[in-house]
């Protein structure tokens, strides 16, 4: 800057105007330079940033379904069972004692085994819709058809299943003594 400031000052003594002109226009143009640099370096940053957000946001997804296929293994195995249950009923293999000493039985259309899937990940990747890169674009297809689709289905489902309890329960309640006595 020193430098600079040297000869600004010499083309002032020496009314040279031209020269002055020419060395303001010079200044200017490396200050415009610099900003345009500086700016261009700052969008690249933000980009970075942006796509690690992303790649983290999809890694959050995919722990969450990892986590979400290992708690269906179980409701799988409930519902096998439930249905090996509905078959020896609609066979009429089962007597009163069966219900008497088997209490899965007497649950057969009442309880349902719930799944909560966390879609909080997904809006919050929604969010950077048109930043992420081409490779993803599968990907997001896929998610959009189980979280805009299926998870839909699935909660639907779930309010259903919770609705018909209540309503058995209200009705239970009310036409047999035993199921009022245990306060259910």
């Amino acid at each position: 800057m020193g430098l600079f400031n040297q000869i600004r000052k010499k083309l002032i003594r020496s009314d040279a105007i031209g020269k002055y002109l020419i060395y303001v226009i010079g200044e200017i143009l490396i200050v415009t330079i610099g900003i345009f640099i500086a700016i261009q370096l700052n969008n690249w940053n933000e980009k970075q940033k942006t796509n690690k957000t992303i790649e983290n946001v999809f890694l959050e997804i995919q722990t969450n379904l990892e986590n979400n296929r290992d708690n269906l293994k179980p409701r799988i195995k409930w519902y096998e069972e439930r249905d090996s249950f509905i078959k020896l009923v609609k066979e009429r293999k089962l007597n009163f004692e069966d219900y008497k000493s088997n209490k899965d039985l007497l649950t057969l259309i009442n309880f349902y085994s719930s799944l909560k899937i966390e879609k909080s990940r997904y809006f919050k990747l929604k969010n950077y819709l048109g930043q992420t890169k081409p490779k993803y674009d599968s990907i997001m297809l896929k998610l959009n058809v189980l979280y805009d689709q299926i998870v839909p289905l699935n909660e639907r489902y779930e309010l259903v299943m919770e609705n018909f309890n209540h309503r058995m329960h209200e009705r239970w309640a009310q036409n047999m003594t035993g199921f009022q006595n245990q306060g259910i």
